[in-house]
């Protein structure tokens, strides 16, 4: 929709407000705050001065910037050219548009919107802007621009505008709505970053909660739960990138041969492999999970150095650092490596949003600048929120010459597609995004004469060809020959790009079919990779034949997600012509994938399957998925058969996943033989794996078999047997009996040893919910020996009405304290309790809750104490203790659970009051993608956990009472769900033994990511340690089963005392080696420790060791006689000159 008065209603004032000198902006800066911030109770200004904050001067935080070696910064803008910026792109012509929004979070009531879209120009090329323009105002929250079609998209959820400038003055005067109907349920995640594409989509993408229905005129295009959109601004398509990325997203780029990366903070994500035709819900990969970041760009150029070249670069706007992510090839993938930061700063009020190369090579940086940066831990209306200020800094090198900026204006095509050949990164973008604007069958001709004149010589030969492609992209003529050009390359990474656009041009093609089969058999990883996923697209049954090729040569991790999108995107086509018989193969082999995809020759698969006495993970996992949707009865059987026969040995990871699929069949599959059949798991009650006979238990109750009950109940009264086998016994007797078997049950779980009556009633409560509580209730009364009462809690729990059955049972009950310690662990542990039966298992107190004396002080002065009296270095060991079970759920860093948020940089982001009622009171504030949810099943029974992915097939959950194991609920047996307790169980404080111990606790936790001792240490030392006491050293475990997981301490150290007791500790930790070559081990203290790299002792732990890739052990010996109370920190690094890369397992 045109508005013709958009113009007339602001152009003067826009005119108005064009700021010309610098030196205004900042004279302006220092009077503009009425009123100085109180800097109290904000963790992330240590080593600082506090009067920083009020502060505003550019110099002070200029001056408190620390950059790489060979690197400066210059203040490039400041307000009032422009304030609150989030969001950054260049235009053709050298100038930098950036979104700004002073009403971030929330407007005032009678405020009106007036946030804007800036144009910042450097008309002198100092490298200081000298022109701010209101391109735009009158926007609400904008989360993302891109520049296309002449004009400028503008992100502002639940709509996209396109503004345009038709006089030549920089100011729009056309605004036009373009998409709308994005999710609005959190600005924070709505559609953000937007990148335009190496063929000239636009890409944005939004995060978790939010609802999107669009309506096109290509269709209706909708997302739920995280995703990223591609946009073709000259036909106005909208497409479904991929989707289940989940989270919340700020930043998207692409390597120079196209490839996709997202900022997902706290991940990066690679999403080539997930974009598939069909919008299929995939986990998407994760390279690498730190800290939580914003926006971002690729190093390149002349101008940048090689030490940052190829880098991605972004803003942890907690930490107020630029930090830098090196990509490795890795298959048909990468790996990610965490390298140290650009810059960092320790100005209070620093806060990078946003990363940009500019056209002069350097690094540009948007700087929201505010000293309360989140809508989660502050009021909406704090007013230390800065609505004034905002920055953009320039980081350049200091020995390497700036990149000389293109005039792309008055230039003809052929200079313009010459501009493809630049060794700029920035200059054949922008060549391209021109190119979109001109002529689009003049341009196809120059490029096609241009290609034969290529020097085939060059270096870049294969770059330029691929540059053509997407110019060609850039202005919708797919050119055949250009395509076959590329793909006919010797470099596999522009073979990779040709095979990504088949996707788009297949309708042009002459033969798609041919270009998909040769690179889908590519020797290249990634070209098979993008072959298959593009076959997808190609709407014939013949393409999906063609992708088969894949299945020829070995896969990977990143690989093997292609092949299942696309057979499902192609299924309409290719299984009426397999049933039809018309389908043709090139290999049996591959004739074989497709049969297997469309469960033919299933039973010879079981044969084969059934044969392997040790099949692999994969083979495993593929043949479960294939057994649950396609087993038929008599394939049911033979499994029961072959598991119960005694003849074929195979592994117990084998014979669990075969168990656990006819569990999941059974409801799916009733059946009176399968019942009489299945009886002959009985056989498995008896094995020595607990897990294995569990399973078979709980298989008989599934199936419901028959006259299996008396073996069952024999399992219960075993004392020999494990525990968890004789209490899924007792579940499987009860659900299978009668009154007869509850009437056994009963007398067990009256008469009998304190494990069996903790068994049995286990089985009760299974049926008989009131009665089961009212005989727990009693046998919490009393001493459990060395039972663990905790598994019948979580029984009850399961059950939907069990937590309030339980409670009413408890009232006047006195708890054992054996008991109630034992349970109360637990809760503390995972929260699982709700709140008022969590306080009738609390053990009883000599002295007043220690919560509760903190909960009734002044908050201010509480928080004051933390801040004056707590010790941050006594605070990390008493967080480490097991009692408090703060290690149970909490990373920091790279290392620890993922239960609860890692606290890596919680005190850079939240006021230290925040932290102290967080602690205090757990569930006021629970951090985002954390919450903790209850979920109804048809069957009566009840799964909690965090949500970690959701599709319209199933939803996962992460179980902290299981220690972290994600569940997998199918979405058709969820019939409720609602909102449940923090994780993090109220009362934690009164584990403590004083109000000191509180404070530094407290302290501690404020400190995590100020500068300082607990600041994000992200050097490459192993921090994850699997432990076990020797008697000597002769000889090392083969295995880490009966070993004891370990984590370091924030700087690195694993203290002496976590080790186990003993004179001889092994300690072993993993490094995964991505790129082969010297490593060596620097070791804080070698006294009294021996070296071992995969099972070879190192007698001289200085040494260099050439490792090979892949996972390489790396186990310590500690004479603790010798060693004493030192502790073990070892770091891994590169040899000089080598060039040796690898991840540690537990560490960056």
């Amino acid at each position: 929709m045109n508005i013709p008065t958009f113009q007339q209603a602001n152009k003067l004032f826009r005119r108005a407000v064009r700021r010309t000198a610098l030196a205004t902006a900042i004279s302006i800066a220092f009077i503009s705050n009425g009123s100085a911030q109180d800097a109290s109770g904000i963790k992330n200004i240590k080593d600082a001065n506090l009067d920083l904050m009020n502060n505003h001067d550019p110099a002070s935080e200029q001056e408190n910037f620390e950059l790489l070696d060979g690197y400066q910064v210059n203040l490039f803008a400041s307000d009032p050219m422009l304030a609150n910026p989030t969001h950054m792109h260049w235009d053709s012509r050298g100038r930098l548009w950036v979104a700004c929004s002073w009403a971030y979070p929330q407007l005032k009531p009678g405020e009106v919107a007036n946030d804007k879209i800036i144009i910042l120009e450097d008309t002198d090329d100092d490298g200081v802007a000298d022109k701010s323009t209101v391109f735009a105002d009158g926007l609400y929250i904008p989360t993302g621009l891109e520049l296309a079609n002449g004009g400028c998209y503008v992100a502002q959820s639940p709509d996209v505008f396109f503004f345009k400038d038709t006089d030549g003055d920089d100011v729009a005067d056309v605004k036009e709505l373009a998409l709308t109907g994005f999710g609005i349920e959190d600005s924070h995640h709505s559609v953000s970053a937007w990148r335009r594409g190496p063929g000239g989509w636009i890409y944005f993408q939004e995060g978790i909660f939010l609802h999107s229905q669009v309506e096109t005129q290509h269709g209706v295009v909708r997302n739920f739960n995280g995703g990223v959109y591609q946009y073709n601004p000259r036909t106005q398509e909208l497409r479904m990138f991929c989707t289940g990325t989940g989270g919340n997203p700020w930043g998207h780029v692409f390597d120079q041969w196209g490839q996709s990366f997202m900022v997902n903070n706290p991940r990066i994500m690679y999403l080539s492999p997930v974009t598939g035709n069909g919008a299929q819900s995939i986990r998407v990969p994760t390279l690498i999970s730190t800290e939580k970041q914003c926006g971002g760009d690729l190093a390149t150029g002349s101008h940048v150095g090689d030490d940052i070249r190829g880098n991605l670069l972004s803003g942890r706007f907690k930490s107020r650092t630029i930090i830098r992510y090196e990509f490795s090839e890795d298959g048909a993938g990468f790996s990610a490596n965490v390298l140290p930061p650009l810059m960092t700063c320790k100005h209070p009020n620093f806060r990078p949003v946003d990363v940009k190369i500019g056209p002069d090579g350097a690094v540009y940086v948007a700087d929201w600048y505010n000293s309360i940066i989140n809508h989660a831990s502050h009021d909406f209306r704090d007013p230390r929120r800065d609505h004034e200020h905002g920055r953009i800094w320039r980081i350049t090198h200091k020995d390497r010459p700036l990149v000389k900026k293109p005039k792309f204006d008055g230039t003809t095509t052929k200079q313009l597609v010459d501009h493809l050949k630049s060794p700029e990164t920035w200059v054949r973008h922008h060549a391209k995004k021109e190119l979109s604007e001109r002529d689009p069958d003049e341009v196809l001709a120059v490029l096609q004469t241009w290609v034969d004149q290529l020097d085939t010589e060059s270096p870049d030969y294969e770059l330029h060809l691929v540059e053509a492609m997407w110019a060609c992209q850039n202005v919708e003529r797919p050119s055949e020959k250009i395509l076959t050009m590329v793909l006919a390359s010797s470099d596999g990474h522009a073979r990779s790009a040709g095979a990504r656009v088949i996707r788009y041009w297949h309708d042009a093609l002459s033969d798609p079919i041919t270009m998909i089969a040769k690179a889908a058999a590519d020797p290249f990883p990634r070209t098979r990779m993008e072959a298959v996923l593009s076959a997808g697209f190609i709407p014939q049954a013949e393409a999906f034949a063609a992708a088969l090729n894949v299945v020829d040569h070995p896969g990977d991790p990143f690989l093997d997600l292609a092949l299942p999108q696309t057979t499902k995107a192609l299924e309409p086509y290719w299984r009426p012509a397999m049933e039809a018989g018309t389908l043709r193969f090139a290999k049996a082999s591959h004739k074989a994938a497709a049969e297997r995809a469309a469960g033919i020759g299933f039973a010879e698969r079981i044969d084969h399957f059934l044969k392997q006495q040790d099949p692999s993970e994969k083979e495993i996992s593929e043949f479960r998925e294939q057994f649950i949707v396609m087993g038929t009865p008599d394939d049911i059987l033979r499994i029961v058969a072959s598991l119960t026969s005694g003849k074929d040995p195979r592994s117990d990871d084998a014979q669990i996943a075969l168990l656990e699929s006819l569990k999941s069949m059974a409801n799916s599959r009733p059946s009176g033989v399968l019942r009489r059949r299945v009886r002959s798991l009985t056989r498995l009650l008896d094995n020595d794996n607990a897990t294995v006979a569990s399973l078979a238990a709980e298989n008989l109750a599934a199936w419901k078999a028959n006259k299996v009950t008396e073996p069952l109940l024999d399992v219960v009264q075993d004392e020999s047997r494990p525990a968890a086998v004789r209490r899924s016994a007792a579940v499987a007797s009860a659900k299978l009996g009668g009154g007869k078997e509850l009437q056994t049950l009963t007398k067990l779980a009256a008469h009998r040893d304190p494990e069996t009556r903790y068994c049995a009633l286990v089985g009760i409560v299974a049926i008989d919910i009131q009665q089961g509580t009212k005989l727990a209730a009693t046998l919490f009364s009393q001493a459990p020996g060395e039972a663990d009462p905790v598994p019948l809690v979580q029984a009850i729990l399961k059950n939907r009405n069990g937590a309030s059955v339980l409670s009413d049972a408890m009232k006047g009950v006195e708890v054992h304290p054996a008991v109630a310690a034992r349970i109360d662990q637990f809760h503390r542990s995972t929260g699982s309790l709700p709140e008022n039966l969590a306080k009738q298992f609390r053990p009883s107190q000599d002295s007043e809750s220690l919560n509760l004396q903190l909960l009734a002080e002044d908050l201010a002065q509480l928080t004051h104490d933390v801040e004056t009296d707590g010790d941050a270095v006594r605070g990390e060991d008493i967080y480490r203790r097991k009692s408090l079970s703060c290690t149970s759920c909490h990373g920091i860093g790279p290392v620890g659970p993922v239960i609860g948020p890692n606290l890596v940089a919680v005190g850079a982001a939240a006021k230290t009051d925040y932290i102290v009622e967080s602690i205090l009171r757990p569930n006021k504030a629970i951090a985002e993608h954390y919450e903790n949810r209850m979920f109804v099943l048809d069957d009566g029974t009840t799964q909690t956990g965090i949500v970690t992915f959701q599709s319209d097939d199933e939803v996962v959950v992460r179980d902290a009472a299981q220690g972290g194991k994600e569940i997998r609920l199918a979405a058709d047996e969820i019939i409720a769900e609602k909102a449940m307790n923090s994780a993090m169980p109220a009362g934690l404080v009164d584990q403590l033994g004083s109000r000191q111990e509180f404070l530094d606790l407290a302290k501690f936790v404020a400190a995590l990511g100020r500068p300082g001792p607990f600041a994000n240490d992200e050097s490459p030392v192993i921090r994850k340690w699997h432990l076990i006491a020797t008697s000597n050293f002769d000889e090392l475990p083969a295995a880490d089963t009966s070993w004891v997981t370990a984590y370091s301490k924030v700087r690195g150290e694993l203290p002496a005392n976590d080790l186990p007791s003993g004179d001889h500790v092994l300690a072993r930790g993993y490094l995964n080696v991505l790129v082969p070559g010297g490593v060596q081990f620097k070791i804080n203290d070698s006294v009294g420790l021996k070296l071992w790299v995969d099972g070879e002792e190192i007698l001289d732990p200085t040494k260099v060791l050439t490792l090979a890739k892949g996972r390489r052990a790396v186990t310590i010996g500690i004479d603790r006689s010798q060693r004493g109370d030192v502790g073990l920190k070892v770091e891994p690094i590169a040899a000089p000159q080598s060039p040796a890369k690898f991840q540690i397992e537990g560490g960056f």
